[in-house]
């Protein structure tokens, strides 16, 4: 439906008018006229095709599509209605176009005006005329331009045609109305370079196009025109300096569009008892766009009467809003964009502020964006309630919607002055905001600002507001019975300077959340999806009234966490903590002989219990070489007794859970056994019997004779010689992720070679046995020891075994040499010599000796006659290639 359009002056255009402005686009052959003389217009004496003053005059007048040029000192009359294609009035130093009193007429140039410097271009007379200048293109005044004599004497300027205009110079000007009417299109603009200018219009009207302000001045929109109504096809934009859209009246009506993209947009009177109304008129959907500068609205942005269903869209990515900065304030919404299907908000730099809250009360959100049906895109920028000016006491309130999110949202204002933030009153919904900061002695309260809302709403925090934090507390957070919710898809962090207490705390974020500080849960810690990260000065901290989900391998507490008890009755407590990967939850059972509150504090560390050096009772073999738990209490000896379940999974090697066992450290340098017995092989939880004392360390153990590995450990790794040779055997309890073993050597017990690999089963909760043997060990110490290689790369050293090879003499005969044959006698094993070699003292081979035989104890070589006589080294090896070496003189 067409609603009227207040404050817009109708374009009269009349046969002759409609005539004038289609003859600036017929096709004509344009002359150039120059001033011969003073005269009127339509008088041909007046003028010259030639040059200024000069007497020849091929034409008439100036007609459609002429150029015109009046000169110094000429004063030209305009008599008759002109088509015109430009004008240029004065060369420098005088010359005047004036309209005449004697008829009301019209102007109409189809390109630029010029009013040069000492020159005019006007009306001066009183004889109730009123007259029309239609300009296509730009104004430049560097002299005077007065079109305005009295209410009844003036000429009324419009920007006309499908074309972009610029005013602009530092000429003086007098004006009655100018019209920005540009075709039926809003995309061509008028735009005021000149604040001069823009201080002598009385009424601006904008029906098609765009109105731009772009000088360091103040334009003040029709101070005395009544509300302000932006048409449909209207757009205001401030670009530099300051705009003032209706300063002295309560309304802006915006059917069109505005835009910041720079200076300043003020929007009513500064007792800001309403502000910007927006109101739709046919399909234009009214809107604002804000991309540098600021816009102060002194009343609030919400939509007219009978405009409830109307949409309106909202763009800002840069620049600032503030709201309701009138003295006295509006007593609608601040901030409101109705629940429409073509609706919009749209943030992504910048800041938005609500400098005070409606004066109606909590019932009238002073927030309240299209949440239900308009889109809704929130990247960036900031929503801050309260600044500066904001008054002691002043509470803020917010329609939440359960599906849209909120900006990132901060309360703020002078340290001085408390400001609360809430739902509006009898909200029910669940809300999101993008990221919430509460500053100091400021308060938000989840409990809706009056009526019957409830208290168990649920806030969503869906990202950071600096890539790190999503929830910063230096105030007062007043959780009720309500639910946060850690919901983003990167990293998120709870933050500030005052420890923040919620009563559930939901962790839903797969790139896991962080702690900056310890952090309270008055009822409900509940892992869904995503570590929770905490380190010892940032603790989650379950209160004596709260508890924890149990969590699971894809969420978790990674670091400390604490459970409040002030209670004698049984407490179960759940940690739902784990490391590095590993979930291994604990859950502890304690009963208190008094209410005096304890704290519990666990934690779980990848390193292993063995390492501590604690000794064993004789009921333990050995504990866990992978991980152990911290989980201590304060100081309050009120503990009856308590009994604690701990979790295990692949790699922590369980195979014999009937022969598993709880080990907790006796305070100094002791394992103490706590019993128990696992649910299964593999995966599952042992609990402990019942104890009284509690220290710091809890660990997996295993008993004689079990054979859970804890992790992967050889149970038995063994050398021995044998027949010169020395045989290695090894058994595995159980791997995981096993490669192989790689079996090392060394003659100093520090320097290892690799001798051979053994390929390992790999993964297995059985008995697993493998054997090497070393053919050719040296003679002295042989000192072995298996390097065991997973299939990530990773690896671990088994304890290293001895060996002592005893040397063994061969026999030579004859020695010394006398003869070509020379007989070699080895132990009955080692029989047969296969290869023989003479060496000099220098280690220079001087021959191989040639194979004669063997007779079953005794292998000949043959001597070759060449050979000096002498002492050489002879090298025999065997038909197992193991050398020997003696020395031999030969004396042929």
């Amino acid at each position: 439906m067409q609603r009227m359009r207040s404050n817009i002056m109708p374009l009269r255009i009349t046969g002759l008018t409609l005539l004038l402005l289609l003859s600036v686009f017929s096709n004509s052959f344009g002359r150039t006229y120059y001033s011969r003389q003073s005269g009127l217009w339509s008088v041909s004496s007046t003028w010259s095709t030639v040059g200024y003053g000069n007497a020849t005059n091929s034409g008439t007048y100036p007609q459609r599509g002429d150029v015109v040029f009046i000169g110094d000192g000429h004063n030209i009359t305009m008599n008759v209605n002109s088509v015109t294609a430009s004008i240029t009035v004065g060369q420098g130093i005088s010359g005047s176009l004036i309209y005449s009193n004697y008829l009301t007429f019209l102007m109409v140039i189809a390109g630029d005006l010029t009013v040069n410097t000492g020159a005019t271009f006007g009306y001066s007379s009183n004889s109730s005329r009123m007259h029309n200048c239609y300009l296509s293109g730009n104004l430049i005044n560097n002299g005077t331009v007065d079109l305005y004599v009295d209410a009844n004497d003036f000429v009324n300027l419009t920007f006309n045609s499908r074309v972009n205009s610029v005013v602009s110079g530092t000429g003086a000007w007098d004006l009655n109305t100018v019209t920005l009417y540009k075709s039926t299109l809003k995309s061509y603009r008028l735009e005021a370079t000149s604040n001069a200018f823009e201080m002598a219009i009385r009424n601006l009207v904008v029906t098609y196009g765009t109105y731009v302000h772009n000088n360091s001045g103040t334009f003040n929109v029709n101070p005395s025109g009544g509300n302000l109504t932006v048409g449909p096809d209207a757009v205001f934009e401030s670009r530099t300096g300051t705009m003032h859209l209706s300063p002295n009246n309560d309304y802006v009506y915006l059917q069109g569009e505005l835009y910041v993209t720079g200076g300043t947009l003020r929007i009513g009177a500064s007792s800001g008892l309403q502000g910007l109304r927006y109101d739709q008129n046919g399909s234009q959907i009214p809107g604002v766009t804000i991309s540098s500068g600021s816009m102060n609205v002194y009343g609030g942005i919400t939509f007219r009467s009978g405009s409830s269903t109307d949409p309106f869209r909202f763009s800002q990515s840069g620049g600032s809003v503030v709201l309701n900065t009138g003295s006295t304030g509006t007593s609608g919404n601040v901030f409101q964009i109705n629940n429409h299907a073509s609706s919009r908000f749209m943030l992504s730099a910048g800041s938005m502020t609500l400098q005070k809250p409606n004066t109606s009360g909590t019932s009238v959100a002073d927030f309240d964006f299209c949440g239900s049906n308009g889109l809704i895109s929130v990247t960036g920028g900031t929503l801050y309630f309260g600044n500066s000016s904001t008054a002691n006491g002043a509470v803020f309130t917010f329609n939440p919607y359960s599906g849209a999110i909120m900006p990132d949202t901060r309360i703020s204002g002078l340290v001085s002055r408390a400001v609360t933030l809430a739902p509006m009153a009898n909200a029910t919904s669940n809300y999101q905001f993008k990221s919430l900061y509460i500053e100091l002695n400021k308060i938000f309260d989840n409990r809706s600002a009056s009526g019957t809302g409830s208290d168990a709403k649920s806030m969503t925090i869906t990202g950071t507001y600096d890539g790190v934090r999503a929830f910063y507390n230096a105030g007062t957070f007043t959780a009720r019975t309500g639910t946060v919710i850690l919901g983003g898809s990167s990293a998120q962090r709870i933050d500030g300077t005052v420890s923040t207490t919620f009563y559930n705390l939901t962790v839903n974020n797969a790139a896991g959340c962080d702690l900056g500080l310890t952090t309270n849960v008055s009822n409900l810690l509940t892992m869904s999806n995503g570590l929770l990260n905490t380190t010892i000065g940032a603790p989650i901290v379950c209160l004596s009234t709260g508890s924890s989900t149990i969590g699971s391998s894809i969420s978790y507490v990674n670091g400390p966490m604490q459970q409040l008890v002030a209670s004698t009755s049984p407490q179960t407590i759940n940690f739902p903590i784990g490391k590095g990967g590993a979930y291994r939850p604990v859950i502890l059972a304690v009963l208190h002989s008094s209410a005096a509150s304890v704290t519990y504090t666990s934690e779980m560390f990848n390193t292993s219990a063995r390492s501590l050096s604690y000794s064993l009772p004789p009921t333990l073999a050995w504990v866990s070489d992978i991980r152990n738990y911290t989980i201590t209490r304060s100081a309050v000896a009120n503990l009856s007794n308590a009994r604690i379940t701990l979790s295990y999974g692949i790699d922590d090697y369980v195979i014999d859970p009937n022969n598993l066992r709880v080990a907790r450290d006796n305070g100094s340098s002791a394992w103490l056994d706590l019993g128990g017995t696992g649910t299964s092989a593999g995966t599952g939880s042992i609990t402990s019997a019942n104890f009284s004392g509690f220290n710091t360390y809890f660990t997996l153990a295993n008993v004689p004779g079990g054979s859970n590995a804890l992790p992967v450990e050889f149970l038995s790794f063994n050398a021995m010689l044998s027949k010169e040779k020395t045989k290695l055997e090894w058994s595995t309890a159980s791997e995981f992720n096993a490669d192989y073993f790689e079996v090392q050597r060394s003659i100093d017990g520090v320097s290892f070679t690799p001798i051979g690999i053994v390929r390992a089963s790999g993964f297995s909760n059985t008995l697993q046995q493998y054997s090497f043997t070393d053919m050719h060990p040296v003679v002295g110490d042989n000192y072995y020891r298996l390097r065991q290689v997973d299939r990530d790369g990773q690896f671990e050293y088994s304890q290293i075994r001895t060996v002592r090879m005893f040397k063994v003499r061969m026999g030579v005969f004859p020695n010394p040499v006398a003869t070509n044959t020379l007989r070699i006698s080895l132990p009955s094993d080692q029989a047969e010599a296969v290869n023989a070699e003479l060496f000099d003292l220098s280690g220079k081979q001087i021959a191989r000796l040639q194979y004669s035989g063997f007779d079953g104890s005794e292998t000949g070589f043959t001597i070759s006659g060449s050979i000096r006589a002498g002492t050489y080294l002879l090298k025999v090896t065997d038909v197992s290639g193991q050398v020997w070496q003696e020395k031999v003189v030969i004396s042929l």
